[in-house]
């Protein structure tokens, strides 16, 4: 005789789940959000600009080196 599965499987499947974000994404999309309502266009284009400057001298490792 075969021992019983543990969980028994379910014949039909269970309901769904509502699956909330997470704090940190709740975050990060607010932040977003209140950084391109306050910003004109031309601001945002030049931090994004710079944001990919800077990853690029800490990749590199150049702290110290000038602009």
């Amino acid at each position: 005789m075969l021992a019983p599965r543990w969980p028994p499987r379910r014949c039909a499947p269970e309901r769904e789940r509502h699956v909330r974000p997470t704090a940190p994404t709740i975050r990060s999309t607010a932040h977003r959000e209140s950084t391109h309502s306050c910003l004109d266009r031309e601001t945002m284009h030049y931090k994004g600009w710079i944001a990919l400057k800077y990853a690029d001298l800490v990749y590199n490792g150049q702290w110290f080196t000038p602009l």
